[in-house]
């Protein structure tokens, strides 16, 4: 039908733009990255601001429980076709994000509760359109579309070398970087560091790479959602989490 045209089009991310939560209330389900949305918005109707567009309507916070509190967005996302139909209709959109959160040391506050509130309600009003409809409906299973049989291409950069000799099931779990730590020793006379990455699940992740760390130092500040990579095996205080990759992904929505 004529009028699902730009429904289908847009109802069915690439997986590249998906990654399956691993953790928390939303495990099973997937995240999509907001910078795919925008992409296909622009695809689809012009620049931002110029074949769509949205306000910011008004931004508020609410208490929520043990002190925390809520941020909210509430916002309008306007389209067009072509020159000569001019703006749609408003399409309303609501979101939300924690602006100060419990968590194991006390309350923590974002600067960035707002901005993801926003993202959060451009994802739920570009909804309507039909963006990403195929994942909302249930039909992508975290790594693959149920009518295909199309895998997510798994990162190999920065993987440390027993990950690779051990072959263990490669799994993913979506957080926010809350702390890093490490460790330092000597085996057989050769020195190293041990890096520790908590998400805030608290998790920890164990990683000899720099260059993961710097990464995760770097989403830590600026307060970015990530996609630990990483793989599983029993240690002797329990199972160990070796981290083998991290992604930057931007504000969870």
């Amino acid at each position: 039908m004529e009028n699902l045209t730009l429904w289908n089009k847009i109802s069915k991310p690439p997986t590249t733009a998906l990654k399956a939560i691993g953790a928390g209330r939303l495990k099973g389900k997937s995240d999509i990255n907001p910078q795919w949305r925008y992409q296909s918005m622009t695809d689809h109707f012009g620049p931002c601001g110029v074949g769509w567009k949205f306000t910011v309507d008004r931004k508020w916070t609410e208490p929520a429980p043990d002190n925390q509190v809520f941020a909210f967005a509430d916002i309008s996302l306007y389209y067009k076709r072509n020159d000569s139909d001019g703006w749609s209709e408003a399409i309303p959109g609501n979101g939300g994000s924690m602006l100060v959160a419990k968590e194991s040391n006390g309350l923590h506050a974002s600067d960035e509760a707002y901005k993801m509130a926003i993202t959060d309600a451009l994802g739920t009003a570009m909804k309507m359109l039909g963006m990403a409809a195929e994942i909302y409906l249930g039909n992508f299973d975290g790594s693959k579309y149920k009518d295909e049989a199309v895998s997510s291409p798994k990162s190999t950069q920065n993987i440390p070398k027993e990950s690779k000799s051990s072959s263990p099931e490669a799994l993913i779990c979506m957080a926010a970087v809350k702390d890093i730590s490490h460790k330092d020793g000597e085996t057989n006379g050769k020195k190293w560091r041990r890096y520790g990455v908590q998400d805030d699940n608290e998790n920890w992740y164990s990683t000899f790479s720099e260059t993961l760390v710097d990464i995760a130092n770097s989403a830590k500040t600026s307060g970015e959602v990530v996609a630990l990579h990483y793989t599983e095996k029993d240690g002797p205080k329990g199972p160990m989490r070796n981290l083998t990759d991290i992604e930057v992904i931007s504000q969870t929505v």
